[in-house]
């Protein structure tokens, strides 16, 4: 499941975003969003952002852009998000 993202998760999640643009790490960021917006069923999550920097980093990058369509981010910020 990809879950949306509470206040304080969306707020922690741009802090984020600066810090890792200031770092010149982009492939965090995508990281960071699919550790907080991965769950299973009952809204557990199912990886840290470490764990997610040993998997494939194309499927990693896919709910990504879900997680952020499904948030209503980045070029999907228009879009009504579904779910």
């Amino acid at each position: 499941f990809v879950r949306r993202m509470t206040g304080k998760q969306r707020e922690e999640f741009f802090e984020a975003v600066q810090r890792f643009q200031d770092e010149k790490k982009p492939a965090q960021i995508q990281r960071y969003i699919v550790s907080v917006c991965l769950c299973d069923e009952s809204g557990t999550a199912l990886f840290n952002v470490e764990e997610l920097a040993q998997l494939d980093g194309a499927v990693i990058e896919r709910v990504a852009v879900e997680a952020q369509r499904v948030n209503g981010m980045g070029k999907h910020k228009d879009d009504p998000a579904k779910n």
